[in-house]
């Protein structure tokens, strides 16, 4: 097995020169995933699972920490003792034990016992923090490290905010960084830099107290890859937005983050959110005034709708309320969105709003512009099942546009979208119209994949109870009878059981082990040979990326198992990059990679594929 490299070194490697970490950085090689383990994002077991105490792991570093010695070959041996434990235990975790541990070495400093030599328990975090293997080692010295000040510690605190920049770390990194004399402005240059549980502590953690902060907290701070409601509360009240945006003229991108605040605290999830924001009437007044800069908008229509609704569903009576509800039925209003419809403009989004206003039939509209763009569209499908008048139509339509051959395959234990989406949402809608678009409902009874095969199976014995019959159409009950003797998972037996009317004893039955996102590989639409592969990348990209293929700066290209792989040479002449093109059956692009600097679509990538086209396409 190749040996590993410390963390800290392949964190390093991975930073770009924008100061994140390049998009191909996972974590996961340190984490001792099996195949078929759920993937988690990085720092969210800590953020969100409540972790179990280790005793053993205390006892383990106490021991250790007894014995430490002031040379290379202790200190090593010591790091090897905690990364050991962690690789023999790859489910244990020290976040429930930490607090304890860095007591008892306070403890013993407060108490002048000094059974623990400070000196050494600083070179000793420095080692696992830069040359630990095992995450929970990291994180330990991370937590060590934190009980000493950082003034004058440049190259600390720099190591610090390397290890931030990995959201497995920024929990412990946070908490360490209090003792930097400049903490507050170090956790705004990093929160600009992470998406997720990482940026989420960091907004936690960060004092507003410029312009600069609470600028940046109103536009960019809720937004993040988690949740939004790990942090929507926490920022309308360390911002005062009301008083924030009191009187003033907001900006698309001020808009535009209000929207995720607002959506968020209405969400009322994973924290608690509008029901403990103690200003929500002075915030929903603020946003109905800026109706005169927005009505156009259809972010400040969609904010507005979700805040009527709010107000009705909690019987929340306030001005802002009756003057939402004037605004979205005014004729101006209503002329807007049917002239975006009727353009064919994000129909998904105003139909949504739409159901806002009173007594507005758009349904021929919104059909209408559907079946001129129905792939682009499909968001609205929950609108047209709900206002059709002719189901017949619009399941036509739909026969166009979705391909039931696609999805078909011996049922697995798979759990993969893949491109099941849309059909497995016309299957769910289908519910409420018995045995009708039967041909949808029997390709989810083909679907190699498990939802398919869920919604499908659901439908039909919603159709049964709402016709209080178990007879069947022959081709949808021919369908069922044909997965019956080949579904492997447990509970869609016992609904098949239930459709046929069957009795069956499952409780000895051993479903297979379900697979996570397996699914068929996304392309970009673009052929290699004959496709706009200039869509692709931006002007400065392709004139750079030509003046590559202009000047042969391709080493070698080969075609191997549906990958192009190609070397170019770099600005350097010491310097050559790796480009993979991946290509389906159809020879459209589903991936390109090159193992360059820039985060995506580069240059040598462009490059790369001019000289595919040169090369293979004769």
């Amino acid at each position: 097995m190749e040996e590993k490299e410390s963390i800290f070194n392949y964190i390093d490697k991975n930073i770009q020169r924008n100061g994140k970490l390049s998009d191909k950085f996972d974590l996961s090689r340190y984490k001792h995933l099996k195949p078929n383990d759920l993937r988690f994002a990085d720092g969210m077991i800590d953020y969100c699972i409540v972790a179990e105490e280790d005793d053993n792991a205390i006892k383990m570093l106490l021991e250790t920490m007894q014995n430490l010695e002031d040379n290379e070959e202790n200190l090593t041996m010591s790091l090897l003792a905690v990364d050991n434990y962690y690789a023999e235990n790859p489910k244990k975790t020290i976040l429930a034990s930490i607090d304890n541990f860095l007591k008892l070495i306070i403890d013993d400093a407060k108490g002048g016992i000094h059974q623990f030599s400070a000196p050494l328990i600083h070179k000793w975090a420095l080692y696992m923090m830069l040359f630990g293997k095992e995450i929970e080692t990291v994180k330990i010295g991370i937590a060590l490290m934190g009980l000493f000040p950082l003034e004058g510690e440049d190259k600390i605190i720099e190591l610090l905010e390397k290890l931030s920049l990995c959201e497995e770390f920024t929990k412990y990194t946070s908490i360490a960084l209090n003792n930097a004399p400049n903490s507050n402005e170090i956790k705004f240059r990093l929160a600009k830099k992470l998406s997720s549980y990482g940026k989420i502590i960091l907004v936690d953690d960060l004092e507003p107290n410029t312009e600069e902060i609470r600028e940046w907290l109103l536009c960019n701070g809720c937004e993040n890859e988690a949740s939004n409601g790990w942090i929507a509360i926490n920022i309308a009240k360390k911002i005062d937005i009301p008083q924030m945006i009191h009187n003033r003229n907001l900006s698309e991108d001020e808009l535009g983050g209000l929207y995720n605040i607002v959506e968020a605290l209405i969400e009322e999830g994973p924290q608690a959110g509008m029901s403990v924001y103690e200003q929500k009437e002075e915030l929903f007044n603020e946003i109905v005034n800026q109706y005169n800069n927005f009505k156009a908008n259809i972010m400040y229509l969609h904010l507005i709708a979700i805040i009527k609704e709010y107000c009705e569903d909690e019987e929340f009576e306030c001005d802002a309320y009756k003057k939402i509800n004037d605004i979205l039925n005014s004729n101006e209003i209503k002329d807007i969105i049917k002239n975006e419809i009727d353009n064919g403009n994000e129909l998904a989004e105003y139909t949504f709003i739409s159901r806002y206003i009173d007594d507005f039939d758009i349904y021929e509209n919104v059909f209408n512009a559907f079946k001129n763009n129905s792939k682009q569209n499909m968001g609205c499908l929950g609108y047209l099942f709900e206002n059709t008048t002719n189901i017949d139509e619009l399941l036509e339509t739909l026969k166009k546009v979705i391909d039931l051959k696609e999805v078909e395959g011996e049922p697995e234990p798979i759990i993969d979208f893949g491109g099941s989406i849309d059909l497995i949402a016309i299957i769910q809608y289908l519910a409420e119209y018995p045995f009708l678009g039967t041909d949808f409902v029997i390709a989810g009874l083909k679907s190699k994949t498990m939802h398919p095969r869920n919604a499908a199976l659901r439908t039909i014995i919603d159709w049964q109870k709402k016709n209080n019959t178990n007879e069947l159409p022959e081709e949808i009950k021919n369908a069922v009878i044909e997965l019956k003797s080949k579904e492997v998972i447990k509970s869609y037996k016992e609904m098949i059981n239930e459709i046929l009317d069957i009795e069956e004893d499952l409780s000895n039955y051993q479903e297979p082990e379900v697979i996570y996102g397996v699914g068929k590989e996304e392309s970009t639409g673009v052929n290699i040979f004959d496709g706009d592969i200039d869509t692709l990348f931006a002007d400065i990209i392709r004139f750079r990326g030509k003046d590559y293929f202009d000047n042969k700066m391709i080493h070698h290209c080969e075609l191997s198992n549906s990958k192009y792989i190609a070397y170019v040479q770099g600005t350097d002449f010491s310097t050559e990059y790796k480009v993979v093109i991946s290509v389906n059956k159809e020879n459209e692009i589903t991936d390109m990679d090159c193992d360059c600097p820039y985060q995506s679509n580069c240059k040598h990538e462009y490059a790369t594929l001019l000289h595919i086209r040169d090369k293979y396409n004769k």
